[in-house]
């Protein structure tokens, strides 16, 4: 690069490779016991690259996605650096039905791989 007045500056350009992140650890579906459970996951080795998450919840058996939507960090981690997420979803579900959550992250290196958990919504108990 030239100096000062004395002929133009070259830019100088290169890539970062930046690894997608690896498989979250699901964690621990609570509140099964209402309408609206909390899924919960954390992070930990390359799971903590994701910046956002897709999140996926639809009922066994179906292909009607009552959730497939992507959040940031913050709003399901708390901090851009939290390791414990969670979600619940906007819409009430019905008892008696058993769901399939999952959960990917991402981040600019791509989307990491993504994790499944069933559970049932079970309002009787």
């Amino acid at each position: 690069i030239g100096e000062y007045g004395t002929g133009p500056a070259r830019a100088r350009f290169f890539n970062v490779d930046i690894p997608a992140p690896g498989r979250v650890t699901m964690e621990n579906t609570v509140n099964t016991n209402t309408l609206t459970p909390t899924m919960n996951w954390s992070l930990d080795g390359d799971a903590t690259n994701a910046t956002d998450f897709i999140v996926y919840l639809r009922p066994v058996g179906t292909r009607n996605w009552l959730e497939r939507a992507s959040y940031t960090r913050e709003q399901l981690c708390g901090t851009s650096d939290g390791t414990a997420c969670s979600f619940t979803p906007q819409s009430t579900l019905s008892s008696g039905t058993e769901y399939i959550f999952m959960v990917r992250g991402k981040n600019d290196g791509g989307r990491g791989k993504l994790r499944l958990r069933r559970f049932t919504v079970d309002t009787t108990n």
